[in-house]
């Protein structure tokens, strides 16, 4: 998917302290090794050389003009079970696919 093949700048704007261990193995399924990753905080600069961005909740910062934004609302992922983890991280996946073959056209 979409997911393993497009470098991606994940950033939290409220970060946790560490990876959710049903996060890093829903992902570990799709080979997405993230032992040496770690939460990081969304930053004005990265915002700011952003083409687009993402947001999984409605956005709590402005972006500059001209970027895009997207939101694609997602659940809280605390708690959720391997199953429901998994369906958010496919439905990611679609919607990135998504996002990509719209550039591309």
């Amino acid at each position: 998917g979409v997911l393993t093949s497009t470098i991606l700048r994940m950033r939290g704007v409220e970060p946790a302290t560490v990876i959710d261990a049903g996060v890093a193995a829903t992902l570990g399924e799709l080979e997405i090794d993230l032992a040496h990753e770690f939460p990081k905080p969304v930053t004005d600069e990265i915002i700011a050389s952003a083409d687009i961005v993402v947001f999984f909740a409605e956005p709590p910062m402005t972006v500059r003009a001209g970027t895009r934004v997207v939101t694609w609302p997602t659940p809280p992922l605390d708690g959720l079970s391997d199953d429901e983890l998994s369906a958010v991280r496919d439905e990611l996946d679609r919607s990135a696919a998504q996002l990509a073959a719209d550039l591309s056209d």
